[in-house]
């Protein structure tokens, strides 16, 4: 009995290959005969995904795009016919493997600019404060990190003491669009030259000397902040990517040992 299922074993993977081969040859056959009348003519097809904003000597140069031979019925109506002609310029928008490349795909990075306001999520506006190197966490803050904000304020209520504080988190994983007036890199973008005299050491993320921090916040949220830094000292806490927003209860006096 083990031998016969061995044997069926045997014979179910030898029919599987053979299907897989003959699938494939078919497949083959058919491209052959569906070109084999037909006129061909070489276009150049976009070989692996291209971002938007992507510049077009890296595309070239390196094998983002390549000739490939397709019908001449296929062939796109404004087709680009010179590779060379997108040096200069930068992908107007995303581009999938194997569509060819037409006019109007690459632009010039002018025209391929995308205003501040462009740049921010649906629904979402952009507010900005004044931030001490001790509030803003020593500027290890960059474009594109996500922050909490703590507001620390004279306790209110029954019982409250003179002078006593009282420190809470006002929001909770906020985007920091800008430090000053540098943003996140977009894609075909490139940072500034640094200045003769900073140095950085190789392997460290480079900082932004800046005071003036810009959060992307809904509308509500805005009012919170702007609200926030007239009525009390703001800190802001740097959190990691994976940072998952949970409830933290106020800090003052009468718990700050507890």
């Amino acid at each position: 009995m083990g031998n016969r299922r061995v044997l069926i074993l045997v014979i179910a993977v030898a029919l599987a290959g053979l299907t897989a081969f003959l699938t494939f040859h078919y497949a083959n056959s058919a491209d052959e005969r569906a070109f084999k009348d037909a006129q061909l003519v070489e276009v150049f097809m976009v070989k692996r995904d291209i971002p938007k904003g992507f510049p077009g000597e890296k595309a070239i140069d390196e094998g983002y795009i390549g000739k490939e031979s397709i019908p001449r019925k296929f062939f796109p109506a404004k087709a680009v016919t010179n590779a060379q002609s997108l040096r200069g310029q930068v992908a107007l928008s995303a581009l999938s493997t194997g569509v060819p490349i037409v006019e109007g795909n690459f632009v010039e990075p002018r025209l391929a600019e995308e205003s501040f306001a462009q740049r921010l999520g649906k629904d979402k506006q952009a507010v900005t404060l004044s931030i001490s190197d001790v509030q803003g966490v020593a500027r290890l803050v960059v474009p594109g990190d996500h922050v909490n904000l703590m507001l620390t304020t004279e306790k209110q209520g029954a019982g409250a003491v003179a002078g006593d504080k009282e420190t809470q988190f006002v929001l909770q994983n906020v985007e920091v669009l800008a430090v000053g007036n540098s943003t996140a890199l977009q894609p075909g973008e490139t940072a500034a030259a640094p200045q003769a005299d900073a140095v950085q050491q190789a392997g460290q993320a480079k900082t932004v000397d800046s005071g003036l921090m810009t959060f992307a916040v809904p509308g509500l949220d805005a009012e919170r902040v702007v609200n926030a830094s007239e009525v009390g000292s703001i800190h802001l806490t740097l959190v990691p990517p994976d940072y998952a927003p949970a409830p933290v209860p106020p800090v003052n006096h009468g718990n700050l040992f507890s």
